[in-house]
């Protein structure tokens, strides 16, 4: 028998509720508020409750139709409702803030109330405070700051109010996140009466309409929500600008950065008619909104806004948008305060090329929480998840409507900082991992990576130095970079001072839009001011396309497209008897050739591994190697890479060890670079493997009906479209070097040339992408560029018919080279190939000294040429210049000098010195071998940064020698020894010692109280340089067998040290025939040309680090007061590295040594170690050359010049 429904119904279920809601077109900057001041804002829509707690979940099948028959009776179809008031409810630790109705709507709602508690026979004041129903709509909760909360809602109040026809009442039910949605609507009246669009009971979109600027009210005012979008417009393009400009108390006033800011909105040349023009704004406040919308260039080029000068801003750090056409626009309220989504819809007429269909387009302005923690990153992705949800609703089509995400994503890009913060315990793992995928690459493209219609976009491949440091994946195209924008560099970093590429522009993937371009705007200008702490982002995408496509690599030379030209240096000498000795012979190519055989034997016995693919790459592929050359070989397998490094490790070491082929494999080892390579030596011929995962390739290539080639199936656009993101990165590296070999006229002169310019590089010490100069591929791009332009020219004045370009002798192609780069403007122009667009599909950022672009992307390097400085681009321009001199005099040989003797002219280039000195014992024993690679590695991968230092001292030209030196040992049994450990005596460890030299000079006319300037400033740049050495992993992990001393010192000094390159192996792998070459000789000693700051003795730099607590004791400490045994007696070491290793060595205290000095007055006098003055400039300095002995406070001496006594390192006589 069915239960009869009860007679009174009890209002004591706060599951539900019966209210009036605020029409969205009216409660917008209510929402704000409440989203920053409410903490039910996420749950509970704007409402005015008139039943809560309302009636149990149960019973509500049998008290609604009640409730709307007695609705149904009333004699009205609507209630005017008027909220005018502001008022507080205080409770006992804080106070909650609501709009009030007037008296009459007050009397109103208590009127409607009491009918409908008799309905479900209920008292009056049942389910209310003290008995009594106070109508109100609850707008935030506040402690302290109750009165500025009032104030905000006040604002409203006084623009109008809330004033609106309420046709009928809703009931609540909370979900089981805690939200609650509608699950009736109860209407005043007979039910058919009313205008449903006029006065509807719940906005189901929330849209609202945008302001839009009157020029003849000279002000901003609501656009009509009547009025429609002129279906007849088309909208091909969009631009979109994003720019957050900057809310920080610290800043300077927005009036006088607003100039920068328009400045740089407006650089950009007009994009078409017919293009939408859309401007997400960041962290706009009180101070800067109205006068953003009162600038002529803003009211003109973006007339619709989402606020007015007047418009309510709940927070600091606001979002607005603005456009060059009219929309609407929502919000999507975040979990976190502060936080949501502006978005907007836009609909237009049919694209050009969309047929009859309509389009719209969505554009969210975003501003994710901030920080790198477990918790930010969590509050991140559920940003973008609810995000995400919202703009990709399930059940809706999505035909004909494209979205688009712009503004500050706050994420952290580069590996550097994710890897210091995990290394730091500031995050797990799982969020390491995490801040790599909030952006959902199957969902989204990324305008900045994506290539257009070149290749599929990967998220975070873009990379770039760090003050020309080693490069970080996540670096490139920075947004917020301290290295570059003055008013980021004020800020104090949070974890460390990498770049970060916290704003973008993305799109939906697999939609009909296409990126047609993309910058980076706001760089500082000539005075280098910028007006925000980010630099902006400008997308502009095609509407009109039907997707991504991958273009067609072209078969054959076309200059049609080729506007720059070049002046030729026509030159018939025969460059081929100065290449011949260095060319590989028969037998080596046939080595090769049988090595690559025996490495695609052995990595294809493994599961999954049999239809693996060997593809060289480089020079061996180019045909431009040498005898001693590296081969670099892509392999293409089906087997995740994971897989493949495991097994290709384990079956070379295996061979390497002795149990297979123990002749044919040595040196098995990983390297961690921007790829992953195995590097492993087979038969005698070095080789880095690099792995790529493409099954379809792989399927395709072993197609027996087909039969197609590798450089064939690359170029296949249905292939490559099939592949994911992370198979394209690695295989790009062989696309590029096949895409040459397939477009490179006179490819037989472009390797000869090739191989002339590649020893003129290595022997005049310029050619290491490590230390900042010129690599493989970069000459590979050069040279590429020329051959084209000397084909475009010769063309264009040829009378050949058939338009067969004319022969051009590796001559003329190394003195075009010359000539042509020596004035190249290496800071505006770039170093693209000619038959590509030449709007570069990668963008330039202002950190890039030298662009020399990939030709495909993603890559690991875009900027092939990131690591290149300022100075590296002078010193380029000088010695091209140099070579162009010498063969214009028919001297050839002169570029292909050896590098003792290029050495020896770069020793006497320079007035001065910084030497970097490197000293590693216990190699073998105490350190592993491996060990001592990765600080060799890491030492010299710094030096572009220090590069970049040098580079910003004006007055200062600089060039280091990118090779280390050392000093032969004196003992001529010791001499030849290379490859052997020095300290051969039983029990003794393994000990290097080598150099490296920067040299620096003054430029010419220079005064001499402006070169003390730049003395002092060089000073601090060497400081801050060993500090990044010394603090960095490597040597922190190995600081008790490493040491690193930086110091300036002048050309004699130098000169007397009889430096030679150093060939030995520090860590001892012995490579078989890997590349290595003896050399010896003395240099001539050449007199000093700069004065250097100081004495000449040395001027040691050691900094202050929390990493090595001995170098700040001022106690006397329980630390070990001996120094280590010395591994090996070897010349006195100078007195400045015997203070800078007491002051960094983990088990020595500074404050347990005194030193000795010689006074010109009264002979030797002694004094604190802790309160020695190092620097030059300080009042109490003392040469290093008046330091006679350190010893402990106890009385040991264990250091004396002049009886060559060294208890630290062994050392002397």
């Amino acid at each position: 028998m069915a239960s009869q429904p009860p007679t009174k119904f009890p209002l004591t279920s706060t599951e539900t509720a019966l209210a009036i809601l605020l029409p969205a077109h009216l409660s917008s900057d209510i929402t704000s508020i409440r989203l920053i001041h409410d903490k039910s804002a996420s749950k509970w829509p704007a409402h005015i409750n008139i039943l809560y707690p309302f009636i149990p979940t149960l019973f509500l099948s049998h008290a609604i139709p009640l409730l709307q028959t007695h609705l149904s009776s009333l004699p009205f179809s609507s209630l005017h409702i008027n909220l005018n008031d502001v008022g507080v409810f205080k409770h006992r630790k804080n106070a909650t803030v609501f709009l009030r109705p007037d008296e009459e709507s007050e009397g109103a709602l208590v009127r409607l109330r009491r009918g409908l508690t008799g309905v479900i026979g209920c008292e009056e004041g049942e389910g209310t405070v003290e008995g009594v129903f106070r109508p109100h709509s609850g707008v935030g909760q506040a402690g302290m700051e109750v009165e500025r909360l009032s104030e905000l809602v006040r604002k409203i109040v006084a623009g109008g109010g809330l004033e609106w026809d309420v046709k009928g009442l809703v009931v609540l039910r909370r979900e089981v996140g805690g939200e609650m949605s509608v699950l009736e609507e109860l209407r005043f009246g007979d039910e058919d009466e009313g205008d449903e669009e006029s006065g509807c009971v719940k906005d189901d979109t929330g849209w609202m309409s945008c302001f839009v600027f009157d020029p003849a009210a000279d002000d901003w005012s609501r656009l009509s929500k009547g009025i429609k979008h002129q279906d007849a417009r088309t909208m091909d393009h969009v631009s979109i600008s994003s720019y957050n400009i900057m809310a920080e108390p610290t800043a300077e006033h927005f009036n006088t950065r607003l100039p920068l800011i328009i400045s740089a909105l407006s650089s950009p040349t007009p994009p078409p008619s017919n293009t939408l023009q859309i401007l997400t704004l960041q962290e706009v406040n009180d101070e800067s909104l109205p006068l953003i919308l009162s600038s002529p260039y803003i009211r003109k080029i973006y007339p619709y806004s989402t606020h007015a000068p007047s418009s309510l801003l709940p927070s600091a750090r606001n979002l607005v948008t603005l456009a060059s056409e009219p929309f609407t626009s929502t919000v999507v309220p975040f979990e976190e305060r502060h936080k949501s989504s502006l978005v907007l819809l836009f609909e237009f007429g049919p694209g050009s090329g969309s047929g009859s269909e309509k389009k719209s387009l969505v554009v969210a302005n975003v501003h994710l929480t901030s920080g790198l923690t477990d918790k930010a990153v969590k509050a991140k992705k559920e940003q973008m998840e609810k995000l995400t949800v919202f703009l990709f609703p399930k059940g809706k089509s999505e035909n004909g409507r494209e979205v688009v995400v712009a503004g500050d994503l706050n994420l952290t890009t580069s590996v550097r900082t994710i890897e210091t913060a995990l290394s730091r315990g500031l995050i797990t793992d799982a969020t390491a991992q995490a801040v790599r995928k909030i952006i959902d690459l199957g969902v989204w493209e990324d305008a900045f990576l994506s290539p257009g219609s070149e290749s599929v976009p990967e998220n975070e491949t873009g990379m770039v130095g760090y003050d020309g440091q080693e490069t970080f994946e996540g670096e490139r195209g920075a947004t917020f970079d301290r290295a570059t924008n003055p008013i980021a560099a004020m800020l104090e970093p949070p974890i460390d001072r990498s770049p970060q590429r916290y704003d973008r522009v993305l799109f939906r993937k697999g939609g009909s839009i296409a990126k047609d371009g993309f910058e980076i705007f706001g760089l500082p200008n000539e005075e280098g001011r910028c007006g925000s702490d980010h630099y902006g982002v400008r997308a502009t995408l095609n509407i009109a396309q039907t997707g991504n496509s991958m273009s067609d690599i072209p078969r054959k030379f076309d200059t049609s497209s080729v506007a720059d030209k070049i002046t030729i240096i026509d030159d018939p000498t025969d460059l081929t008897p100065l290449i011949e000795p260095y060319l590989p012979s028969p037998e080596d190519i046939s080595q090769r050739a049988q090595a690559i055989e025996l490495l695609h034997d052995t990595l294809s016995n493994g599961d999954g591994m049999e239809g693996i693919i060997l593809a060289p790459l480089g020079s061996y592929l180019m045909g431009t190697y040498f005898a001693d050359s590296d081969v670099d070989v892509l392999a293409i397998g089906s087997v995740n890479p994971g897989v493949f490094f495991e097994f290709a490790g384990r079956e070379l070491r295996k061979l390497d060890s002795g149990d297979g082929d123990e002749e044919s494999f040595k040196g098995v080892h990983f390297v961690n670079s921007l790829v992953s390579i195995v590097e492993v030596c087979v038969l005698g011929i070095k080789f880095d493997l690099q792995y790529c995962q493409a099954e379809e390739l792989v399927r395709a290539y072993h197609d027996e009906t087909s039969s197609p080639s590798l450089p064939d199936l690359v170029f296949d656009k249905a292939l490559i479209s099939t592949l994911s993101p992370s198979s394209i990165r690695p295989l790009n590296t062989y696309r590029d070097s096949a895409y040459l070999l397939l477009t490179i006229p006179h490819l037989q002169s472009y390797r000869l040339a090739h191989r002339y310019l590649t020893l003129y590089l290595k022997n005049h010490g310029l050619y290491s992408a490590k230390f900042g100069y010129l690599g493989g591929i970069h000459l590979q791009l050069m040279l590429n560029r020329v051959v084209k332009l000397i084909s475009v020219s010769t063309l264009t004045t040829s009378t050949n018919t058939d338009q067969e370009s004319p022969p051009v002798s590796p001559a003329t192609i190394v003195r075009t080279f010359f000539t042509y780069y020596a004035t190249f403007n290496w800071a505006i122009e770039n170093v693209t190939d000619p038959l590509l667009d030449p709007q570069s599909k990668v963008p330039r950022s202002a950190r890039d000294a030298i662009f020399i672009p990939a030709i495909h992307t993603p890559t690991a390097r875009p900027n092939v040429a990131s690591s290149c400085t300022k100075l590296t681009a002078h010193t380029l321009s000088s010695q091209f210049s140099l070579a162009a001199q010498h063969l214009a005099k028919g001297d050839c040989e002169w570029p292909l000098r050896s590098k003792e003797t290029c050495l020896a002219d770069f020793l006497g280039g320079s007035g001065a010195f910084v030497r970097v000195g490197i000293d590693v014992w216990g190699v073998g024993s105490e350190i592993a071998e491996s060990k001592v690679r990765e600080m060799i590695g890491a030492l010299e991968s710094r030096f572009p940064r220090l590069m970049v230092a040098l580079g910003r001292i004006a007055g200062v030209e600089g060039r280091a020698w990118p090779a280390r030196l050392w000093v032969p040992d004196v003992s001529e049994n010791e001499k030849g020894k290379g490859m052997e450990r020095e300290g051969g005596e039983e029990g003794e460890e393994g000990q290097f010692k080598g150099y490296y030299l920067v040299g620096v000079s003054a430029r010419e006319g220079m005064e001499r109280e402006t070169k003390q300037v730049m003395e002092g400033k060089l000073v601090t740049a060497v400081r801050e340089f060993e500090r990044g050495v010394l603090e960095a992993r490597e040597f922190v992990e190995g600081s008790r067998n490493v040491w690193v001393v930086v110091d300036v010192v002048r050309r004699k000094q130098v000169n007397g040290m009889n430096l030679v390159l150093d060939w030995r192996e520090w860590s001892l792998e012995k490579l078989q025939n890997c590349v290595s070459e003896q050399h010896g000789g003395l240099l001539e000693a050449l007199d000093l040309g700069m004065e250097v700051a100081g004495s000449p003795g040395n001027s040691s730099f050691a900094p202050t680090s929390s990493a090595h607590p001995a170098s700040t004791s001022t106690t006397k400490s329980n630390k070990p007061t001996k120094a280590p045994k010395a591994p090996k007696a070897t010349p006195l070491r100078p007195a400045h590295e015997i203070i800078a290793r007491i002051k960094w060595d983990p088990d020595l205290d500074i404050a347990n040594y005194m030193i000795g000095y010689e006074d010109r007055f009264v002979g030797v006098k002694e004094m604190e170690l802790e309160k020695w003055k190092s620097e030059s400039t300080d009042e109490e300095f003392i040469p290093m050359h008046r330091v006679v002995w350190i010893r402990l406070k106890d009385g040991d001496i264990l250091w004396d010049r002049r009886r060559k006594i060294d208890g630290f390192f062994g050392s002397g006589i």
